[in-house]
């Protein structure tokens, strides 16, 4: 009778990103906020699936006050398409959270542990630096690397450095780093444009989350997600 071996590795916990964007004009009313949501749980630790979402305003000492117009019910992992919420009429110059909890049993014991993402967000101010609408595509001569591309961007050279993870939600593989952040110019019919190529190789096929946060003087000033597929 043969033996057999097997080693089981431990199974991880989801990865939860939220990014929040600022912005003014077109459909909104006044200083707006959209907050996009990921959740990624590959070995389905969550339990039942079921995850849920509320947003508070902060006043000046803290305090959480509920802002209940765009969140209500419960969201579910098995779908994996990111959420994105809009809430607009805010107060410029204040902050906001947003927090995700989910019940997670990762050893099976049926004594699953109530856990909380929190998210908050700087002082609303239109006029910060952004990165603006963020694209990821294939570099050029690698295409195992991959090149940001930059559009509508404001104050983008005013940023030192960036600080990104890499994930891949189909096997749950990850990268890390912080790098100096030094986008190169491009124009594109008659609009200038930013790019600049992240230094990791990719190793395996897969959807990947990138989940950046963009440093200047010691303070994040932006962050954004995006989705890149690499098959």
């Amino acid at each position: 009778i043969g033996v057999h071996r097997f080693n089981l590795r431990t199974l991880r916990s989801p990865y939860v990103g939220v990014t929040a964007t600022t912005f003014t004009g077109g459909t909104v009313t006044g200083s707006a906020l959209e907050f996009k949501v990921t959740l990624y749980d590959t070995d389905q630790v969550v339990v039942g699936g079921k995850y849920s979402i509320e947003l508070y305003e902060l006043d000046s000492v803290g305090t959480e006050i509920p802002v209940t117009s765009i969140f209500s019910g419960n969201y579910y992992t098995t779908d994996v398409r990111r959420r994105s919420f809009i809430v607009d009429n805010l107060t410029e110059g204040n902050r906001y959270r947003l927090k995700i909890f989910y019940y997670l049993d990762i050893n099976n014991t049926n004594s699953p542990v109530l856990n909380t993402y929190t998210y908050s967000t700087r002082a609303l101010d239109p006029d910060s630096i952004s990165v603006g609408t963020i694209s990821a595509v294939a570099n050029a001569t690698n295409k195992s690397k991959i090149d940001l591309n930059f559009v509508n961007s404001n104050k983008i050279t005013d940023i030192d450095y960036v600080r990104y993870i890499i994930y891949n939600s189909l096997d749950g593989t990850s990268y890390n780093n912080d790098i100096a952040f030094s986008p190169i110019p491009k124009t594109v019919s008659g609009t200038t444009i930013y790019y600049m190529t992240l230094p990791e190789t990719l190793t395996s096929q897969g959807i990947y989350v990138v989940q950046l946060q963009f440093i200047s003087d010691d303070k994040v000033v932006d962050e954004q997600e995006i989705d890149y597929s690499y098959f």
